[in-house]
């Protein structure tokens, strides 16, 4: 869903003159983002709990936060675009989602 959400506020514009309800449109592009921003935080903090709750011990348990890292840059960098300068962020969005699912699974299961 976080890919959507930075696809709908790059095309904020042609969706609205198309008339597609997406919501980046409904809620406008500021608004989008802190959405996109608090996902973010919900989706870390969930992680987090669970790792707390069960797999506390060893510490690489917790090495996917180095992901976070990455993510956060990610998110600091598109707050301050806008438009078509959006595009390269799409894929690295997606990357990273796909980085921080892989290396979750592997910190829990190891």
């Amino acid at each position: 869903m976080r890919v959507e959400v930075r696809k709908n506020m790059r095309d904020i514009e042609n969706d609205a003159q198309s008339n597609k309800l997406t919501i980046a449109v409904r809620i406008g592009l500021k608004h989008a983002k802190v959405y996109h921003t608090i996902m973010m935080i919900v989706m870390h903090v969930c992680f987090l709990i669970y790792s707390f709750m069960y797999a506390p011990t060893p510490w690489y348990r917790f090495a996917y936060v180095i992901v976070y890292l990455f993510q956060c840059v990610l998110l600091t960098q598109i707050v301050k675009k806008e438009g078509k300068e959006l595009d390269p962020y799409l894929r690295k969005t997606a990357v990273s989602a796909f980085l921080i699912a892989i290396v979750f699974s592997i910190c829990i299961n190891v």
